[in-house]
Parts: C-alpha cells; structure tokens; sequence
C-alpha cells in the first residue's frame, strides 16, 4: 500500500500513467474524491478502471470502501492471478492551501497533535480499514 502526500492537482494521474507504462497497471488502485467520477474523460477513465472514488464522509464511505476492498480481495486470490496490487492512498484529501490549513491545525489541536507545517494532518480512518 502506498500513502502519499498531494503536491499537485495530478499527481494520482501522473503515478497511474507510470503504473500503465511501465505494465503494472492492472496491479495499481487508486483512491479519488468522488466529485472526480463527474469530470468527462478522466472520471470516465478512472471508473472503467475500477479506481475508488470516496466523498470524504465515513458514514456515506465505509460501505461501499469495503466492498470494493472485498472484490479486489477476491480478485487477488482467485486462480490465475499474481496477487499483487498497489493502493494508492492520499489520506489528506487535498493539497495545502490557505483554506485547508486552518481545518488541519483545528483537527490537530482536537486530537491533541502536533501541526504539521508543510502538510495536512492526514485522517486515518480509511487508511486504517484498509
């Protein structure tokens, strides 16, 4: 499983695009927000692909995460397959920016944290369940 930190708008397009072009794309799913499915050509791209898309809400998430997670688990032990996959996870959700800084530094001080001065504090819940 791979966790990165967002430094740009496209950086899961750019691994992905590494990922086909280097032949391993079938073993690499990618977790996106969901207002990304509605983007023509991209979105359309990533759904047929199978990639994740997730509305940042647990509540709304967790059902469909773990069933995806299931197929992919069933995907991975059935006969003929080499078992390898990559998750591509940015738990942060976004990129830094003078609006997403102050909710990162409100989530730090609720938990009880240290803020982070070049990233966003990144939830865990999803990165946990996976």
């Amino acid at each position: 499983m791979q966790v990165a930190n967002h430094q740009t708008l496209c950086d899961w397009l750019f691994l992905w695009t590494f990922a086909y072009l280097s032949g391993h794309h079938r073993a690499i799913l990618i977790t996106l927000k969901a207002s990304i499915r509605h983007v023509p050509f991209i979105g359309w791209a990533c759904s047929l692909y199978g990639f994740i898309f997730l509305a940042r809400d647990w509540v709304q998430d967790q059902t469909p995460f773990r069933r995806k997670l299931q197929h992919v688990g069933r995907d991975l032990t059935a006969e003929g397959s080499d078992g390898r996959l990559a998750l591509l996870l940015f738990p942060e959700g976004t990129l830094v920016t003078g609006n997403t800084r102050p909710k990162s530094r409100a989530f730090a001080d609720k938990q009880g944290l240290e803020d982070l001065k070049y990233t966003l504090l990144p939830r865990s819940t999803g990165l946990f369940f996976a």
